[in-house]
């Protein structure tokens, strides 16, 4: 007897949500402490594309949660689990309270990012699905974030722009950057 499995064809666009194992570094700069520009990040060579995954051996799980380990550390050393180009090293920093009050590093970060793909099926029987998309590049470094979770949400495309030799196509999606 062969057993026969229905598929639902969909072929719609779907919105794409991806969180990353850890925190960006899409930037670094300078943080006034005292009338002073210093940059912690720089200073202990942490760059562009940099990977956080961990702050003092804590998991990093968001930017808000980055943002409370540096509140609670202050302005003790501390010790970040980094990956780079696949590689995995760790740097000491010492981060600066700044004019506002709060502690800082001097590096903006990112935990998540979104792109669009196209739903092909759906099994009702099981409440799969599958999506082709493409590898999500971050917008500010190129690279392909390294991922934790993700979930897909309905979405419109309502423009385009086409790639070029020079620049890659682009969708526009709303910033999440933070800066610690």
């Amino acid at each position: 007897v062969e057993e026969t499995k229905t598929l639902i064809p969909v072929g719609k666009a779907v919105g794409i949500k991806l969180f990353a194992d850890g925190v960006l570094i899409v930037d670094t700069s300078e943080v006034s402490r005292g009338g002073d520009a210093v940059s912690p990040a720089e200073d202990c060579g942490l760059k562009e594309g940099d990977l956080i995954l961990k702050a003092n051996g804590e998991k990093i799980q968001s930017t808000e949660h980055m943002q409370s380990i540096l509140q609670e550390n202050g302005e003790d050393a501390m010790v970040l689990a980094v990956q780079r180009d696949g590689s995995h090293m760790e740097v000491s920093v010492t981060p600066v309270r700044c004019d506002d009050g709060k502690c800082r590093l001097g590096a903006w970060i990112r935990d998540s990012m979104a792109g669009v793909g196209t739903l092909t099926y759906y099994d009702p029987e099981s409440g799969t699905y599958g999506a082709l998309g493409h590898g999500i590049n971050d917008v500010d470094t190129a690279q392909l974030m390294p991922l934790a979770s993700g979930s897909i949400m309905e979405t419109t495309v309502k423009a385009v722009r086409k790639g070029e030799s020079v620049s890659y196509g682009r969708i526009y999606t709303a910033d999440s950057d933070r800066v610690v």
